[in-house]
């Protein structure tokens, strides 16, 4: 997952809240070193490499969580899609060196894609690739079920007020903050201009969201892209056409699922108004925004209060 994570807890008992806290984390990193698509060793590393040419039985959590990956990748009508790993490749964000591919490159990557390629067995638990190289890249989910994890891990430990971070991105709470409040998550434009003054109007699409037992996912193209002929590439990829998502394009999605909101978070990112409704479960609210000449306006989905009066 390659990212910060942090954990406020309040209680009463800091000798317990640390060990409770502390325990989360290394749940935190045995599921990053199991789900890492870059570390050789890791669970998924081997169903990639092995599932292409024989079933591969895996663990109920990877397993558990594959299944939601294909609910998400059904209901998202494959705006959500793991199998994008030859994309990434496609495009050189697994190397360090991003570029855009030529349409036969990309021809080709779109061509071992689609999660309808993965075949799920219930009875034994096992993977099976219909098609030789795909890969399964689960960024797009793994961090917010790792939150998800670490709840029910803290809540099992008698925690029942804290906030849990990962990235800059992925917040999930357990109960209403120290004061009996929702908690107030705040959050930046980051395509903010750097020369804003207090004379300029703010160019803000929503500054903040309350969450109480609930997650709230945002992702953008911002951080992780490059430009190449004055044209910023991001490095959330369109599973349906393999294209790159350019321009200042922001999403959120807010749950009860943090995995759930990481998931839709990344989908709403590449849908537009022509993809009409989805059916989403547990989520509350999911749209995607665009920003046209400083001004935020609606690209898919529904935001309860947007635009703002």
């Amino acid at each position: 997952m390659a990212t910060r994570f942090e954990l406020v807890l309040h209680g009463d008992d800091e000798g317990h809240l640390r060990s409770a806290g502390e325990e989360a984390i290394r749940e935190i990193k045995r599921i990053a070193k199991r789900f890492s698509f870059y570390g050789p060793a890791s669970e998924l590393s081997r169903v990639n490499r092995v599932a292409g040419e024989r079933p591969v039985r895996v663990s109920g959590e990877l397993f558990e969580l594959l299944s939601l990956c294909q609910n998400v990748y059904h209901d998202s009508r494959g705006a959500f899609d793991p199998t994008v790993g030859p994309l990434l490749r496609a495009w050189g964000f697994t190397s360090g060196t991003p570029q855009r591919p030529g349409e036969s490159e990309l021809k080709r990557a779109l061509s071992v894609t689609g999660f309808e390629n993965v075949s799920l067995d219930g009875s034994d638990s096992s993977v099976r690739f219909l098609a030789k190289g795909i890969e399964l890249d689960l960024g797009g989910i793994a961090k917010g079920w790792a939150l998800d994890e670490c709840k029910s891990l803290l809540k099992d430990a008698g925690i029942d007020c804290a906030l849990l971070h990962g990235g800059t991105s992925s917040v999930l709470t357990i109960g209403t903050d120290s004061t009996g409040g929702p908690w107030r998550i705040g959050i930046e434009d980051p395509y903010e201009r750097e020369d804003l003054n207090e004379s300029d109007e703010d160019p803000n699409w929503f500054s903040h969201c309350d969450l109480a037992g609930t997650a709230l996912s945002v992702s953008a193209i911002h951080g992780k892209s490059f430009v190449q002929n004055d044209t910023e590439y991001g490095h959330v990829i369109d599973p349906r056409t393999g294209h790159s998502i350019t321009g200042p394009i922001v999403s959120a999605v807010a749950g009860h699922s943090a995995a759930l909101a990481d998931a839709w978070s990344t989908a709403m990112l590449v849908t537009t108004k022509q993809d009409g409704q989805f059916e989403f479960q547990d989520v509350t609210a999911a749209a995607s925004f665009e920003k046209v000449e400083s001004r935020w306006t609606l690209r898919s989905g529904v935001w309860d209060g947007f635009p703002p009066p």
